[in-house]
C-alpha cells in the first residue's frame, strides 16, 4: 500500500509492505529523511501512519487535525 500526504508544500510519501507472515514495514519518506518501523499487522502500521501524519501536520500549525 502506497500513499502520500502534503505538509505545507512538502510531499510526505508512506508505504506499508508485507515482509512475510506477521511482519509489516511502514516506510515514511519526507524532506528530512526516512522513518522505518515494523509491525505484526498492517492495521497496526496504518494506525501508526495516522499518528505520524498528525504529528507532521501539528508541527506545521494544523493543530486541529485529527485523522479518523
Amino acid at each position: 500500500m502506497v500513499n502520500f500526504f502534503m505538509v505545507g508544500s512538502d510531499l510526505v510519501r508512506w508505504e506499508i509492505t508485507s515482509l512475510g507472515q506477521d511482519v509489516c514495514r511502514l516506510l515514511i519518506t519526507h524532506t528530512n529523511g526516512t522513518i522505518v518501523e515494523y509491525f505484526r499487522h498492517a492495521g497496526q502500521a496504518l494506525d501508526r501512519q495516522k499518528e505520524i501524519e498528525a504529528l507532521f501536520l501539528e508541527a506545521r500549525g494544523a493543530a486541529d487535525f485529527h485523522p479518523s
